[in-house]
């Protein structure tokens, strides 16, 4: 019973050990890039990010053309739960493009 007791303290005790000041300044680091999100979600400078602040680039009565790339394919189930749970919860719609020159299109860009 004792040696439970013992090794429960040796084990809380090791999930509590505190940052190294390398480990501190790191997080820093992430926090405080520009390029990186909630800490831990890396936006590359290549990436065509705009935003449309403009009433006449917003999407037309809130209708959004989409396509889904080849190298996203495999992700296809989740992009249309995800699609339809936008759908349910905001005003925002989507259709599957049709020659659109404007849309929004799905990829994998990982590694």
């Amino acid at each position: 019973m004792m040696k439970g007791i013992v090794f429960a303290l040796l084990l809380s005790g090791a999930f509590a050990v505190p940052m190294s000041p390398e480990d501190i300044d790191l997080e820093k680091q992430l926090w405080e890039n520009e390029n990186v999100i909630e800490g831990d979600i890396l936006v590359l400078p290549t990436s065509e990010r705009l935003a449309a602040l403009s009433r006449a680039s917003k999407w037309p009565n809130g209708i959004v053309p989409y396509d889904i790339d080849a190298s996203a394919e495999p992700f296809r189930d989740n992009i249309e739960r995800t699609i339809q749970h936008i759908e349910d919860n905001t005003c925002i719609q989507f259709k599957k493009a049709q020659g659109e020159r404007s849309r929004m299109t799905f990829t994998n860009t990982s590694s």
